[in-house]
């Protein structure tokens, strides 16, 4: 018998669970934020009552704070953070201080009490409490972008940009987002809803595929202008890059830089032109092929070892592919669309290393290639999985040679 000690480090939950859990104000106070110490700023023209935290400040004309901080822009690499020191000592003024003053400094500070965590000293405030990747982007940034993309965010206009998108073609959108379903192996993903009408039924695991793989296709040349597409292409590769199974120190540097670049653009996007670039991660092969499953034909061959070598005398499995004219591209790093076929051709079954979906828009079907070495997002396991169709019998795959 022996005594275990078991030390927590991290602790994760949904965001109001969290400020809860810390004791923060959270989330439209004037320094909201569990991570960093920027203060918020309220819109004088408006007279409204909430808080923002744009990197780009406006002008004094423009803005009401509750401290002096001068107009300019921040810089998302360096922002003021947090330290489990500070907190604590803020804290311990708060206690020694009056009712007036322990709510001027709580207020300023963005705490309101200690947190519930106190007890478990291995807990650094700080550093312990990271941002929950399913309710930050699947249930946060993800439904906004499309509530901004529908003319829906908040009885707010596009100003002078022009991300939103008619009625008339997210109507188009949403059909083949429903029909997408039916050529789509169930294993990638549920049935999908119509995306305008049927929102309440979509899923954060609904929202990782439609975004992750259906946006690309769907929306590519939806927007007036195509930097909102790109910009929405680099969330996309973000989302991917954190969804895999393990990630290299340089991987992580081009996540954060690839962040800092989407938030800043994300500001500027609505007012000024420019291009983005995407790149997407993937395992290099030397020539990938898409195609469709005709039949599987079992061959026995013959007992000469100088012409069929090891499988002489062995059953050997061969699957009659009908190839796409995909021009030997790789949809796990860029769109890939086709129109036609080429001769079906026989290949080894050994070949053939995935299974892949399509999905079709405006007269083009698309390849939809599951990332490599990445987790599969399904966050609630008591649902039950929708029923997939398919629409011509055939199994789809992707074959290396």
């Amino acid at each position: 018998m022996f005594d275990l000690h078991a030390y927590q480090l991290l602790k994760t939950g949904d965001i109001i669970a969290i400020e809860r859990g810390l004791g923060i104000r959270g989330h439209n106070a004037l320094c909201p934020c569990r991570n960093c110490t920027m203060k918020g700023v309220r819109i004088a023209s408006t007279g409204g009552t909430n808080y923002y935290i744009p990197l780009r400040l406006p002008t004094d004309g423009q803005q009401q704070q509750a401290h002096k901080e001068p107009s300019s822009s921040r810089e998302p690499g360096s922002l003021p953070k947090r330290t489990h020191k500070t907190w604590v000592l803020t804290l311990t003024h708060m206690d020694a201080a009056g009712s007036g003053e322990r709510e001027r400094i709580g207020k300023e500070n963005g705490l309101r009490e200690w947190p519930i965590f106190t007890r478990v000293g291995s807990l650094d405030y700080a550093k312990s409490f990271p941002w929950d990747w399913m309710h930050l982007l699947l249930e946060n940034i993800v439904p906004n972008l499309l509530d901004l993309w529908m003319g829906r965010f908040k009885g707010l206009d596009e100003g002078d940009g022009g991300y939103r998108i008619p009625d008339s073609i997210w109507g188009q959108i949403a059909q083949e987002t429903e029909e997408a379903t039916k050529t789509i192996p169930t294993e990638f993903v549920r049935v999908l809803k119509n995306i305008t009408a049927h929102r309440s039924g979509f899923t954060a695991e609904s929202y990782c595929f439609w975004f992750c793989y259906l946006f690309p296709v769907l929306l590519r040349n939806r927007f007036q202008q195509q930097k909102y597409y790109q910009h929405g292409c680099l969330l996309v590769k973000i989302m991917k890059c954190c969804l895999q199974f393990s990630i290299t120190e340089k991987e992580l540097d081009e996540l954060e830089a690839d962040i800092i670049e989407w938030v800043r653009k994300y500001e500027r996007c609505v007012r000024s032109n420019y291009d983005l670039p995407l790149t997407l991660n993937g395992k290099e092969v030397d020539t990938v092929w898409y195609g469709r499953v005709m039949s599987i034909m079992a061959v026995d061959l013959p007992g000469d070892r100088n012409v069929y070598g090891k499988c002489a005398g062995k059953t050997h499995l061969l699957a009659v592919v009908q190839p796409c004219n995909t021009g030997q591209k790789d949809a796990r790093k860029e769109l890939v669309a086709y129109k036609d076929y080429a001769q079906p051709v026989a290949i080894d079954l050994n070949h053939i290393t995935a299974l892949v979906g399509r999905a079709k828009s405006r007269n083009q079907w698309h390849i939809l290639d599951r990332f490599e070495d990445c987790a599969l997002a399904a966050f609630d396991g008591h649902e039950e999985r929708g029923e997939g169709v398919e629409d011509d019998g055939a199994d789809w795959h992707i074959f290396e040679q």
